[in-house]
């Protein structure tokens, strides 16, 4: 199973019988990711990067507005 103390946030001790149900999800977010060419940040569950950046060395900086 992946995790590890810098990637479970501290409420998880918190909420009990959700523990299962919220590491299942973690796991199908994960897999889902890795199948479409992402890679993870392994301290962070939530963090991944596209594996085959088209644009890996340029910091992407504008407004986005709904049309």
């Amino acid at each position: 199973m992946f995790k590890n103390s810098l990637s479970i946030p501290i409420y998880q001790v918190q909420i009990g019988s959700f523990k299962d149900l919220i590491e299942e999800n973690r796991m199908i977010l994960r897999r889902a990711m890795l199948k479409h060419g992402f890679k993870p940040l392994e301290t962070e569950w939530w963090h991944f990067t596209l594996a085959d950046e088209p644009y890996p060395n340029t910091y992407f900086d504008f407004p986005i507005r709904v049309q």
